[in-house]
């Protein structure tokens, strides 16, 4: 066909061609087709649907697109994607999505979002996260997760929090901060703590707890307290340390790791009995 716009197909079911390379339509607005499942399709480039709206695919699985940038689709609603793999994605960027709950996402690693704002979740369950690791967060407000379990972080730095409120943790243990400095928290209350150990704050002025019940502590010993130079709190958005000098090293079998894939003291998640390095020695 020389010339092909969809809306002159009285009914278009996608089923009935034979071969069906979306390039070829002049013009291709997805809601004209009578039926349309991508596995149907060729080829199908999401940059050569004039209008792409998610709701109009009877079958949507991100792995039959040959091309899939989020920015091209004019309506994004993840529950009708039948499969949503963000590997997928060529370019993902989270403010795109008209509805993101994770819970739809069949697999979802946040290494792969090309921006993650974690306020444009609709709901946002760590638990349902493949790989998350925060320093790929873009922004990251804790208020916004429906469920925090820190045991479920890949990587779990406090200086890439956004804002970080202790009372919106679901469950926190000290132990799997990959690095803590208790002048980012926004809110610290120890009694918010599910467990908590004194060795494990990389800094901690007890000037910053905004509440303080020693008989919270878990472990606590003198010596690891740190004082402050200031009383106001380094910015939080830097992902920076501020300059201090630490108290006595954390409890660890091996030094830390900047790796993505293995860190030392990482977990996938609270079904793992132990926690180990790269070293393989088993630090609780």
């Amino acid at each position: 066909m020389t010339y092909c716009d969809i809306r002159d197909i009285t009914y278009c079911d996608i089923r009935y061609f034979t071969y069906c390379n979306i390039r070829y339509f002049t013009y291709c607005d997805i809601r004209y087709f009578t039926y349309c499942d991508i596995r149907d399709m060729t080829y199908c480039d999401i940059r050569d649907i004039t209008y792409c709206d998610s709701r109009y695919f009877t079958y949507c699985d991100i792995r039959d697109m040959t091309y899939c940038n989020i920015r091209y689709m004019t309506y994004c609603d993840i529950r009708y994607m039948t499969y949503c793999d963000i590997r997928y994605f060529t370019y993902c960027d989270i403010r795109y999505f008209t509805y993101c709950d994770i819970r739809y996402f069949t697999y979802c690693d946040i290494r792969y979002f090309t921006y993650c704002d974690i306020r444009y979740f609709t709901y946002c369950d760590i638990r349902d996260m493949t790989y998350c690791n925060i320093r790929y967060m873009t922004y990251c407000d804790i208020r916004y997760m429906t469920y925090c379990d820190i045991r479920y972080f890949t990587y779990c730095d406090i200086r890439y929090f956004t804002y970080c409120d202790i009372r919106y943790f679901t469950y926190c243990d000290i132990r799997y901060f990959t690095y803590c400095d208790i002048r980012y928290f926004t809110y610290c209350d120890i009694r918010y703590f599910t467990y908590c150990d004194i060795r494990y704050f990389t800094y901690c002025d007890i000037r910053y707890f905004t509440y303080c019940d020693i008989r919270y502590f878990t472990y606590c010993d003198i010596r690891d307290m740190t004082t402050a130079t200031s009383g106001t709190s380094p910015t939080a958005t830097s992902g920076t340390s501020p300059t201090a000098t630490a108290g006595r090293p954390r409890p660890r079998a091996c030094e830390e790791e900047e790796a993505d894939t293995v860190l030392c003291g990482q977990r996938k998640g609270p079904q793992d009995k132990h926690r180990y390095c790269s070293q393989n020695h088993i630090l609780d």
